[in-house]
């Protein structure tokens, strides 16, 4: 299926689901990377979708994540501001007809071609191991990283 035929899908879907449901509809994009299938943005009142995990689970992905993502924009179209899976959500992801979940269930072997790095620090305790993320703050001096053990600081390893 192409690209172009997996948007068109997605948007048909989308425009029956906020047709029906009286909901403003999002603008979508399939950039999203990684283990998640699916993110609502609601200020911006757009949906990003995972292409990879999309192409492998359509019909799931017509069927849940699309209605999952469209009860998040929706929630916040009413106004309403409970928690993103609470209540409000569930409630409104059984009128679409759907099984309230949170996570998905896809297969994840293809979706996750990142990997992050690792980086050796130390303490008191010994070698720890900080991911590229946690040390990129660091280094940037956002965020420091305690020990759970010790407590000490951890420092970067020569």
């Amino acid at each position: 299926m192409t690209e172009t035929q997996l948007q068109a899908a997605v948007a048909a879907r989308i425009q029956e689901l906020c047709t029906t449901f009286g909901i403003r509809p999002p603008s979508v994009s399939l950039d999203l990377t990684g283990a998640t299938a699916g993110q609502a943005l609601w200020p911006a009142n757009h949906i990003r979708l995972n292409e990879v995990l999309l192409r492998e689970n359509l019909a799931a992905f017509l069927a849940e994540v699309i209605p999952h993502e469209l009860c998040h924009l929706w929630q916040r179209q009413l106004g309403k501001t409970d928690r993103p899976h609470g209540r409000v959500w569930q409630a409104l992801m059984r009128r679409m007809g759907v099984e309230p979940r949170r996570c998905h269930r896809f297969d994840l072997a293809s979706a996750r071609t990142r990997r992050l790095r690792h980086f050796a620090y130390a303490c008191a305790c010994g070698p720890q191991s900080l991911s590229s993320r946690r040390h990129n703050k660091a280094q940037r001096g956002e965020a420091l990283y305690r020990c759970r053990r010790c407590g000490q600081t951890l420092v970067r390893a020569p």
